[in-house]
């Protein structure tokens, strides 16, 4: 392995965020047919991308490629990340205010399960063609804020 490294002393990689456009059919579910070891059924992951995704996908790759030779790069090759790659996909437990839409309320509570709060990604659609981690943060301590006044109040039922 440290042989075959050796020979890219010198590799550089440009990476791209793009936004990843929410579309309806995309979901997370029960596999109706698969099983895990003990019979119950696993999850599965069902998306497709938007058009502009695509789109984005291969301008960027074009300007990469661009910026690339600019720099004086004596070979360069794009690496397709759309096959497989799940590096910020959102929109699993969706807040919104109608439970027959979202699965999560404005301060990230379950509208079935009273005390299921999730403040991860999964509540926001979409990325907004940037890494999500500091977005995440806000929101938790949003919703952290909320929880702690409601409690005060003794108003998590």
């Amino acid at each position: 392995m440290k042989d075959y490294l050796r020979q890219f002393q010198q590799v550089h990689a440009l990476i791209a965020i793009g936004e990843d456009l929410p579309v309806h059919g995309n979901q997370v579910d029960l596999d109706p047919t698969h099983k895990d070891e003990h019979g119950l059924p696993v999850w599965r992951i069902t998306h497709a991308y938007h058009p502009n995704d695509l789109k984005l996908k291969a301008y960027y790759e074009r300007k990469m490629q661009e910026i690339a030779q600019a720099a004086g790069a004596e070979k360069s090759w794009v690496v397709d990340m759309t096959q497989g790659s799940t590096g910020h996909l959102m929109g699993t437990c969706r807040m919104g205010d109608d439970p027959e839409k979202s699965v999560l309320n404005r301060w990230c509570r379950s509208h079935e399960v009273d005390n299921l709060w999730v403040v991860d990604g999964s509540c926001f659609p979409t990325s907004g063609g940037y890494n999500p981690t500091l977005t995440i943060v806000a929101n938790a301590y949003r919703v952290a804020d909320h929880f702690v006044r409601e409690a005060r109040r003794m108003n998590l039922r």
